[in-house]
């Protein structure tokens, strides 16, 4: 394990500081059991039986599977690597499915999780979740060329030497897919019924948001 973090070091130090944060995060939060670690003699001897810690490794290991090498760690080196000119379409999903994209899951999934809900319906608020993380992010680009200060609560026309799906397709076209991805994150939780509905106003809400 060490050389093969000495290697990523030795890379990284190619190519600058932004890769050397990124490893940095990755040694972090990919070390196996950091959430336990950080329990100390609590989880130990006051609070988790053996069937708790079981379970705190399955939630560790899922938050560390939505930051890890195919998350937003991932999401973030395709990103330092891409150069504007070398973008499309499929290249930006890549991204933003691993960055917002893989948050949102975690997020949803981790919920999900301390709640015992089953595997099938589990899938089903992780499909909810990817797709309405890449609809939240296409609304960011939208709102960042469409929005002022005021309204945004933060400075606008930060993305104009990035390629955003507002670049890619328009203004319009962008909405059209952000209004594409919500439909089938909440299409998704269909046979959930009555349960999903705090999920389903989520995705209202992001649907309508101005900032």
């Amino acid at each position: 394990m060490a050389g093969d973090w000495n290697v990523a070091r030795s890379t990284c130090s190619r190519f600058g500081r932004a890769h050397k944060c990124l490893i940095t995060k990755a040694k972090i939060f990919l070390t196996p059991r950091f959430p336990q670690d950080n329990c100390g003699n609590l989880c130990d001897v006051e609070y988790q039986t053996r069937v708790a810690v079981v379970r705190l490794n399955k939630l560790g290991n899922r938050r560390r599977h939505a930051v890890g090498w195919n998350g937003t760690i991932a999401g973030e080196a395709v990103d330092l690597h891409s150069e504007q000119s070398t973008l499309d379409f499929d290249t930006l999903e890549f991204i933003h499915s691993r960055k917002t994209g893989a948050l949102f899951v975690a997020a949803a999934a981790v919920g999900a999780m301390l709640a015992n809900v089953h595997p099938a319906p589990l899938q089903r608020i992780e499909v909810f979740a990817k797709n309405l993380g890449l609809a939240f992010q296409i609304t960011d680009d939208i709102l960042d060329v469409t929005s002022t200060p005021e309204t945004l609560g933060k400075d606008v026309g930060k993305d104009e030497q990035r390629l955003t799906f507002v670049k890619l397709a328009g203004i319009e076209g962008a909405r059209k897919l952000s209004e594409e991805l919500v439909d089938t994150s909440l299409a998704a939780l269909d046979p959930l019924g009555a349960a999903a509905r705090p999920l389903r106003d989520l995705a209202v809400i992001a649907r309508k948001r101005v900032r």
